[in-house]
């Protein structure tokens, strides 16, 4: 999952129009109907789809100086690099990804 979320081979619609040949401003998300194009950044901190499964991820994560105020792309690498070492952050992710992909 860590793998496949830093290395943008998830099955978000960015990486699954681009396999498509969509254009990326066509790649949006289905989950929200925000029009934003879903992406690891969406998914983890933007889409409204997962906000309740996302409170505890960023409960956890804002505690840290730095995080607040720093662009999606940032906050997301930020995260990202934490589960790595924090399990609970870890946790929070792996709960997101079930829900997301329905495991």
């Amino acid at each position: 999952m860590m793998t496949k979320l830093r290395g943008g081979t998830m099955a978000f619609q960015i990486e699954v129009g681009r396999w498509k040949g969509v254009v990326r401003e066509e790649r949006l998300c289905k989950e929200c109907n925000s029009g934003e194009v879903e992406d690891v950044c969406h998914w983890m901190l933007s889409c409204h789809a997962w906000d309740i499964v996302r409170r505890p991820l960023m409960e956890q994560v804002s505690q840290y100086d730095g995080f607040r105020g720093q662009c999606l792309e940032k906050q997301t690498a930020f995260i990202l690099s934490m589960a790595c070492t924090n399990y609970s952050i870890l946790n929070y992710i792996s709960a997101m990804w079930c829900a997301r992909f329905g495991l």
